[in-house]
């Protein structure tokens, strides 16, 4: 900051003079007290707890949330929950509130004691699967992983983490990944009926 404010008065404060850069000029503001904050930033660490959870960070640092409007207190990861200042810099008012919902959230989940898996998701027909690994390095999930099978290595989808994006089906250069509810004879049917 070229210009800093610059506090008046010896044992009390009497003004503060500022620079105003629309008036082009030193203004003096009277006041009775001064209260100075520091800036809330990121935590340090969040870098590697975005690595570990999934999750996504925010231009900021801060840990995003799946949806601000849908899903506020969610991270796109199913189980893992936000509130507070972790997502954006927030008052004590609003950040109790965030609490609540996530503590209900994760209390919904554990009262059932299972979480539901996505409908749409892939799955493997393991005949036709090369074990090439080209779908286990695209997942944006890491929800398959190469196991070995009699003779060869297979795709295996861990239904809990898969979240139904289709990347893997799309990828697979064998064909063997296909995703429950859009198979290819679905889709070239809704195609036909489209155009027929």
């Amino acid at each position: 900051m070229e210009r800093p404010p610059e506090v008046v008065g010896d044992e009390k404060i009497e003004n503060i003079k500022v620079y105003h850069e629309l008036w082009r000029k030193e203004i003096e503001l009277p006041c009775d007290m001064l209260v100075l904050t520091t800036p809330l930033i990121p935590a340090g660490d969040n870098q590697s707890i975005s690595k570990m959870l999934k999750v996504s960070l925010d231009e900021f640092g801060f840990l995003l949330e799946a949806h601000l409007k849908l899903r506020p207190v969610e991270f796109a990861m199913d189980g893992i929950y936000i509130c507070g200042s972790a997502r954006w810099p927030t008052d004590v008012t609003e950040g109790i509130s965030q609490a609540y919902a996530a503590a209900s959230k994760a209390a919904g989940s554990l009262r059932m004691g299972y979480v539901k898996a996505e409908a749409i998701n892939a799955v493997v027909n393991e005949d036709e699967c090369s074990g090439c690994g080209v779908c286990e390095v695209l997942c944006p999930f890491q929800a398959i992983e190469l196991q070995p099978r009699d003779d060869k290595r297979v795709s295996h989808i861990n239904e809990a983490l898969c979240k139904g994006c289709g990347t893997c089906s799309a990828a697979c250069p064998s064909g063997a990944i296909a995703m429950h509810h859009f198979i290819d004879e679905q889709i070239l049917a809704q195609v036909g009926a489209l155009f027929g």
